[in-house]
């Protein structure tokens, strides 16, 4: 499927909404760890397990969300695109803006 959409406005590849990750963290008794998501600032950079999730809007049929993990090698391999895209090390926005470029105009057109 070359072209997803034409002629329809991109407005935002973004997920990070629902990006979390998994680290210990301390329980008050028994002195054990428990594996407790929490979220991930918008400034914070992006590492291997973080969960995204990317979202695409105004489109007539809008896409289901796409969920994954950043892999190991830092990448994840967003929908319509043939090339992984490396997530970590980024920053929510500075993924965001990476997607945008990569999906409009090329996959989207405005």
């Amino acid at each position: 499927m070359k072209y997803v959409c034409r002629g329809l406005l991109f407005a935002v590849v973004l997920f990070a909404a629902g990006c979390e990750t998994t680290r210990p963290q301390p329980v008050n008794q028994g002195g054990g760890t428990s594996d407790v998501p929490f979220p991930v600032n918008s400034t914070d950079s992006l590492e291997p397990g973080n969960q995204i999730t990317i979202t695409f809007s105004g489109l007539s049929t809008i896409p289901v969300p796409y969920v994954c993990r950043i892999r190991e090698d830092g990448t994840i391999s967003p929908p319509y695109l043939k090339n992984p895209v490396t997530a970590a090390g980024k920053t929510i926005g500075e993924l965001e803006s990476e997607l945008e470029q990569a999906y409009v105009p090329d996959i989207y057109k405005t």
